[in-house]
């Protein structure tokens, strides 16, 4: 099962899984930011980094997006998986947890010591696999639009 990098020549496929989840999140995104993120993932420079989970064929079947952050409670950056998501003809095969494994190491490989993400409350499937990795959650995130609109009471 390897993970590998995309190839410029493969934006229709990550576009086509990306759209997948995406749909599944219930959201939708303009052409323009599926073309806008691929660029970033492309550039050697940029801040979005993507990984494909490929099968025995070579054929995609997963990706993995992810950033690297500072903060402040320490001077050591962390890693933040933004999108992981398995075709769902491919779960169950492993995929997830190797996507999930190389966004670990390429966060280690950066100086990373922590990881993070967030998974749908209603998400169980994830999060019973998340748990299955050892991972804990002590916190709930939030998500606020801006500019801030006062909430009328």
């Amino acid at each position: 099962m390897p993970i590998t990098s995309f190839e410029p020549s493969e934006y229709s496929t990550w576009a086509a899984i990306w759209r997948a989840f995406i749909d599944r999140m219930n959201a939708t995104l303009s052409e323009s930011q599926y073309k806008s993120s691929w660029s970033r993932i492309q550039d050697p420079n940029g801040d979005l980094h993507g990984l494909a989970a490929r099968d025995e064929n070579g054929t995609i079947v997963g990706l993995a997006h992810y950033l690297f952050m500072g903060r402040s409670w320490k001077d050591t950056p962390v890693v933040y998986l933004e999108d992981l998501f398995v075709l769902p003809e491919a779960r169950g095969k492993g995929y997830g947890k190797q996507l999930h494994l190389a966004v670990a190491a390429a966060g280690a490989a950066k100086g990373c010591d922590a990881m993070h993400w967030k998974t749908g409350l209603q998400n169980d499937a994830a999060r019973e696999f998340y748990d299955r990795l050892g991972a804990k959650s002590e916190c709930r995130w939030y998500d606020m639009d801006l500019p801030y609109k006062q909430k009328e009471s």
